[in-house]
């Protein structure tokens, strides 16, 4: 059996024996009111346990905002615009602003795929960095020896 898996930005295609596939699961369908910009601006106008966006960053001399980088499907582009909204209504100056890529253990990314992740118009705004392996504190091992 041929099966086709997304990956990246091109599906992978493997080839499987049907004897060793007991059966494929599919997600739920689960639907919900909005999608997209207009749930990142629904759940930043109501918080939930937290004051608003605006009320935390107002009067703060530098933000950072780490995302995640180009391995994984956060919709960085669409969720950084209202996230930016929202900081400069507080009075903080996009040369305050700061977004790191959380790389973890990849590799640095290049501008392209940075320009991509947030879009042209937030990657002309603000400084946009990768983390580094440098900047990391170690805290200890966790129970299971990580």
């Amino acid at each position: 059996m041929k099966l086709e898996i997304g990956f990246g930005t091109t599906p992978q295609i493997v080839e499987l024996p049907d004897k060793n596939i007991e059966g494929i699961l599919y997600p739920n369908e689960v639907t919900v009111a909005t999608t997209g910009a207009e749930e990142v601006n629904r759940s930043l106008s109501h918080p939930i346990g937290t004051r608003s966006l605006e009320e935390i960053v107002k009067g703060k001399e530098r933000i950072v905002i780490v995302t995640s980088d180009i391995t994984r499907p956060m919709p960085s582009h669409v969720v950084l615009p209202q996230l930016l909204e929202r900081i400069y209504a507080a009075g903080v100056k996009p040369e305050s602003i700061t977004i790191v890529f959380a790389l973890g253990s990849h590799r640095t990314q290049t501008e392209e795929e940075k320009l991509h992740l947030v879009g042209e118009s937030v990657y002309r705004q603000v400084r946009c960095v990768d983390s580094s392996e440098f900047d990391f504190v170690h805290m200890g091992t966790t129970p299971g020896g990580t």
